[in-house]
């Protein structure tokens, strides 16, 4: 509702503080909470408002199989994961190009290929995580082309090179965090110094029950059990709604939250149009404003924090592994190894 009225005042050009007056949306169901918002707008000393920036657009396939796979494939769910396998392919494809281009001999979308791809990526620098995330996209678009042999009229020679494709390996990783998380003392600093209700209540369940930025985007005021402190979360991936618990400052402030809103109904979204980016957008700004923006920070590290913090406190990892809802233990292992070897020279005897 408020983001409505937002926007009626920034296509009609009229200031926020006063765009009630030529507000086409008249019942009170929608002044209501409004007429609240303006009251907070201006205690505020009505900072300017300006509209969120343009969402950027994944770039387009680089060739007609590349696009057929994006716009088939059942595993890949969410946007985000269709944009990242295109960038991937993409880049192995125009790779491939630029080397016919400078007169390379090239078999083809092969093993070979692949290996060679991966090769240059070392050469040039990038990553394990990234090399291993475009060898996972080949894998993907090489298993797609064989399991329709017909509809891309393959013969012997290449479907061997394309099976030959999932037995290039990865690059040897250690799983690591790859964000850091708060201290307990930063996070309580980041809480306190949040003004804005919503982000309040988004950075609370982040960094207390570990939702996920896309969960959030989800969360329905009717997946919210607050007197039993519980959390129904429809996690990445997932089709159905896991309960999680919920900490107390989470219920504090999700019941300051929902206090302005009045009107609101079950299926009502607890975040209206909220999405991932701009969920990404509020936490760095929450982040920047206490002084905690830094490299390896952001709004995927306030869920690092949740997990970090429940191990400090002796949480067994098997229930930490439940509450960040993780398939599997060996991720929850990242941040125990991660603060074994922050503690190491600590805790070694000095003879």
């Amino acid at each position: 509702m408020i983001a409505r009225y937002l926007k009626h005042c920034l296509q009609t050009n009229v200031p926020v503080a006063y765009g009630l007056e030529t507000y086409p949306e008249a019942r009170p169901a929608y002044l209501s909470p409004v007429r609240k918002f303006l009251e907070f707008y201006r205690l505020r000393g009505c900072p300017p408002v300006v509209a969120d920036p343009v969402a950027q657009k994944a770039p387009p396939a680089s060739n007609e199989l590349v696009l057929q796979f994006i716009y088939q494939a059942v595993n890949l769910r969410g946007d985000e994961s269709k944009a990242t396998y295109q960038k991937s392919l993409n880049a192995f494809f125009e790779w491939m190009q630029q080397q016919r281009t400078w007169g390379n001999d090239l078999s083809g979308f092969d093993a070979v290929s692949v290996g060679q791809f991966m090769s240059e990526l070392r050469q040039q620098g990038y990553s394990a995580f990234t090399i291993n995330l475009r060898l996972s996209a080949l894998k993907a678009l090489a298993r797609f082309v064989l399991e329709h042999p017909r509809k891309f009229k393959l013969d012997d020679e290449p479907r061997e090179g394309l099976a030959a494709i999932e037995k290039v390996s990865a690059l040897s990783l250690e799983q690591t965090v790859y964000k850091d998380a708060l201290s307990a003392e930063n996070r309580d600093k980041l809480l306190s110094e949040c003004d804005d209700p919503e982000t309040l209540a988004m950075i609370s369940l982040m960094v207390y029950s570990g939702l996920r930025t896309v969960e959030l985007t989800r969360l329905q005021v009717r997946d919210l059990d607050l007197p039993n402190g519980i959390v129904y979360v429809l996690g990445k991936g997932k089709y159905t709604r896991e309960a999680v618990k919920l900490f107390k400052h989470s219920i504090d402030v999700i019941r300051m939250l929902f206090s302005q809103r009045p009107d609101l109904q079950s299926i009502d979204p607890v975040f209206p149009e909220l999405t991932t980016r701009k969920v990404r957008r509020l936490v760095d700004a929450a982040l920047e404003k206490s002084g905690l923006k830094r490299e390896g920070i952001s709004a995927h590290s306030l869920r690092h924090t949740a997990a970090q913090l429940l191990l400090e406190k002796g949480v067994d990892g098997i229930y930490v592994q439940q509450h960040l809802r993780h398939a599997r233990f060996d991720t929850t292992q990242m941040y125990t190894r991660k603060k074994t070897r922050e503690l190491y020279l600590d805790k070694l005897p000095d003879e």
